[in-house]
């Protein structure tokens, strides 16, 4: 029997230092590499990018229990 896999993907998020100095995020979607990159291009910021991926195998993926 063969064991049901389930990903979960956390939205991706970007940001930029000059424009939000405290960190926080200025947008999330699945392009958000491509929108750092081209607003970094663009203005010359300094900007940021963040995936989190987690993957579970098994029975805790059937149930849908992370952690």
């Amino acid at each position: 029997m063969r064991r049901k896999t389930v990903c979960y993907d956390t939205a991706q998020i970007w940001g930029c230092f000059a424009c939000r100095p405290d960190g926080t995020a200025l947008g999330q979607s699945k392009n958000a590499l491509a929108l750092a990159a081209r607003h970094h291009d663009a203005t010359g910021h300094p900007t940021w990018y963040e995936a989190v991926k987690h993957v579970l195998y098994g029975r805790r993926a059937e149930e849908g229990v992370r952690g």
